[in-house]
């Protein structure tokens, strides 16, 4: 058995954090509408902010992600409700991975990229794609213990890639079989019917089985261009991530340092958004051959060119990046710069 190639890349190999879309809440409320519970009801029950339900492409945190289906899952007694909602689900919403499944030139490309690029939009599952003789197995393996939630992404994953599989080929996309590591739920036959094939359960692996030759099968939007420089795009922000991994401090204390302005954060308010005390960050960020004040001074010196070049006034950049005022914000860009702000825009 080996691995299949059908995509070129580095597989990213590194952690990120958990976020998912919003468009996988919003069918689940809709569901929950169906089985007549009300939609403000079920989100004002939750510790989560509201405005997130609004947009498909708002994210949610594991915490948030565990809180919407575990009360879900208990309200409508259904524990197959990630099969319900994977089927549901358009892979565009997916973005850019959305896309390069979308424009791959077969199968076999397709199941490749998402095995490529999985993990750096949801690490809770990573992906396998190998055959041997006549067969390839599409397998699943959990990252980290999920609970509540494991039966429901994994039902989910399986669920995305079977609807695609059988919308992009225009046809129905027979499985040979489909392994759960998990107990069988209360409805198997429902699983069977679903995929169309046999479910196997409490396997050794979670997987699904389809015959090798139905790897080439061609996609109908296959777009070789497009899905090159989608995954280009993919590539980078892997690497991206794989950089911020290795500090994962400094990476989150400037960004929620960024997102704050033009409040500047205390090293308190900053330790406190983290869970840690003021003297841990310090000691994690000084790990990371970093502090406090060199973010804060980072944060605003990238910000400060980014808004000038966006055609913000020097005031408004000074008040955008929370200095009491613009000779304040003048100095410390010519300490930054070498040059005033004014004489950057004229060079510019």
């Amino acid at each position: 058995m080996h691995e299949l190639k059908y995509s070129q890349g580095t597989q990213g190999q590194h952690k990120t954090r958990s976020q998912f879309s919003g468009s996988a809440a919003k069918i689940i409320l809709s569901l929950l509408e169906s089985a007549g519970i009300k939609r403000h009801e079920f989100i004002h029950s939750l510790n989560i902010d509201p405005k997130k339900f609004t947009y498909d492409n708002d994210l949610f945190s594991l915490r948030e992600y565990r809180e919407i289906i575990t009360q879900a899952m208990d309200l409508l007694d259904d524990d197959s409700l990630g099969l319900r909602v994977g089927s549901r689900m358009n892979v565009t919403a997916f973005g850019e991975l959305g896309f390069s499944l979308m424009t791959s030139q077969n199968l076999g490309q397709a199941f490749a990229s998402t095995v490529q690029y999985w993990e750096s939009r949801f690490p809770m599952i990573k992906m396998q794609l190998t055959q041997d003789t006549k067969l390839c197995h599409f397998i699943l393996e959990e990252q980290y213990a999920m609970g509540a939630t494991r039966r429901y992404a994994l039902d989910a994953v399986l669920a995305l890639h079977a609807s695609f599989s059988r919308f992009v080929c225009g046809q129905d996309f027979p499985f040979i079989e489909i392994h759960y590591q998990l107990p069988p739920p209360k409805n198997v036959a429902l699983y069977e019917d679903f995929f169309g094939c046999p479910v196997k359960w409490r396997a050794k692996k979670n997987q699904a089985i389809f015959l090798a030759e139905q790897a080439l099968w061609p996609i109908s939007y296959a777009d070789p261009f497009m899905h090159q420089k989608v995954c280009g795009r993919l590539e980078k922000n892997a690497l991206s991530q794989q950089h911020n991994a290795k500090q994962p401090w400094r990476h989150l204390s400037q960004e929620l340092i960024v997102k704050a302005l033009p409040a500047i954060l205390s090293t308190q308010q900053l330790a406190d958004k983290l869970h840690v005390s003021p003297r841990t960050l310090a000691r994690h960020l000084a790990k990371e051959a970093t502090g406090y004040r060199q973010l804060l001074n980072e944060a605003r010196k990238n910000q400060a060119l980014v808004l000038l070049q966006q055609g913000h006034r020097v005031q408004q950049v000074a008040a955008l990046l929370g200095f009491k005022d613009s000779p304040s914000f003048s100095r410390a860009f010519v300490r930054w710069f070498g040059q005033a702000p004014s004489h950057y825009l004229a060079d510019e």
